[in-house]
């Protein structure tokens, strides 16, 4: 740990010190100077996080100072999930109960005080309509919305995070969302056009 912060400091030092005279060029390590003097194409190199070096994007050790590289960032996404109209009626459904749960589980919450079980039934309420609403919406793992359900009081986030993921697929395919629901006028166009 010292020595990596020993190493790092000497290499600013160093670059500080190019910068202020360019003609001390030949005195600094090539780190220093590969560190300056980027130009490799994006994607074509990957940079030391140790040391600064730029090294081949299939190098699995800097050349420099040994440190393994990590392995070039690959962006894995899903691809474009597509919904019927069944679905779409299925989303726009479940998000409005999920909107009502979410209200009501912050009462629920509220009126602990008097009543400790109102939040628990509402809490294993909810677990269903996210349940639901997750499926509907195709997530590659739906239970994860449940776990974090469970736990008091992120089952509120749980809910948030369902509803917009639903609003953001509903609004995707040409349904205005406002602030409880999907528009009506909308759904009827959907619903009119699955039969």
């Amino acid at each position: 740990m010292v020595a990596e912060w020993w190493h790092r400091r000497t290499l600013k030092l160093r670059i500080a010190e190019m910068n202020k005279n360019p003609n001390i060029g030949e005195s600094v390590n090539s780190c220093s100077v590969d560190l300056l003097n980027r130009r490799a194409a994006p994607g074509a190199m990957q940079t030391c996080t140790y040391c600064g070096r730029t090294s081949d994007d299939a190098a699995a050790k800097c050349s420099e100072c040994g440190t393994e590289l990590k392995a070039a960032s690959v962006r894995v996404t899903r691809p474009p999930v597509l919904y019927s109209k069944r679905e779409l009626l299925d989303i726009a459904t479940g998000q409005k109960a999920v909107i009502w749960l979410m209200l009501l589980s912050i009462a629920a919450y509220a009126a602990a005080f008097v009543m400790p079980y109102i939040p628990l039934i509402v809490g294993i309420i909810s677990l269903m309509f996210i349940y639901r609403l997750a499926v509907s919406l195709k997530e590659p793992a739906p239970w994860q919305y449940v776990v974090l359900g469970i736990i008091p009081c992120a089952g509120v986030i749980a809910l948030l995070v369902i509803n917009s993921r639903a609003t953001s697929v509903l609004r995707a395919r040409g349904i205005r969302v406002g602030l409880m629901r999907a528009r009506r006028d909308d759904l009827d166009k959907v619903s009119s056009n699955s039969t």
